[in-house]
């Protein structure tokens, strides 16, 4: 996640591309947004609600509100800007990552920024989320059904990558529709995470 310091710097000028969808989209997810994210947007874009109600009239909107907006809200900042029609398009993963504001901002002109002022912080969804994949590898490389019918080497849990975290659950769970062992262990797997 991009911080204040980031934020702070960029133009208040329009990036709207559109500026009709600007308007219905700002003020359909503005009005949707619980009350913490509504503060956190005014605080991270340094802003006061009257910006946002401006932003309902004009269609304008400013490279610090999207980005705000973006990262709270976990939309593509082309669907606020009215370059996408879909919110989560142009989304790494269904999820506004710090390389999807990276990229937007560069392509409005941020390079040198986005350079001097990488990102610091995760974001919660995916700090978690990976939390959970080393949890679950951990399980499934531990688990005796998967050791004795699998037929490669598991690697150690640390040596996993998360995106392999992820093919090693989707080859265990299409396993479990054929040999019950291997739902076994999805099933005990599914226990430890909810658990």
């Amino acid at each position: 996640m991009y911080t204040t310091e980031l934020v702070s710097q960029l133009k208040k000028s329009n990036v709207s591309v559109d500026g009709e969808k600007t308007k219905q989209r700002v003020e359909a997810l503005w009005k949707g947004a619980k009350r913490e994210q509504k503060a956190q947007i005014l605080a991270l874009a340094d802003v006061v609600r009257a910006t946002l109600y401006r932003v309902y009239e004009t269609g304008g909107i400013s490279a610090k509100l999207v980005v705000a907006m973006a990262q709270i809200l976990d939309v593509s900042p082309s669907y606020l800007t009215g370059a996408s029609d879909s919110p989560t398009r142009d989304l790494e993963n269904g999820e506004c990552t710090d390389a999807v504001i990276a990229a937007f901002l560069n392509e409005k002109g941020y390079q040198k920024l986005v350079e001097k002022y990488p990102s610091t912080v995760q974001n919660k969804r995916q700090r978690v989320r990976r939390a959970s994949d080393r949890k679950v590898a951990a399980i499934v490389l531990d688990s005796p059904s998967v050791a004795e019918n699998s037929d490669f080497a598991l690697p150690s849990s640390s040596a996993l990558t998360d995106e392999e975290v992820v093919i090693l659950l989707r080859a265990l769970l299409i396993k479990a529709k054929t040999d019950e062992k291997a739902a076994a262990t999805a099933i005990t797997i599914r226990h430890n995470l909810l658990s």
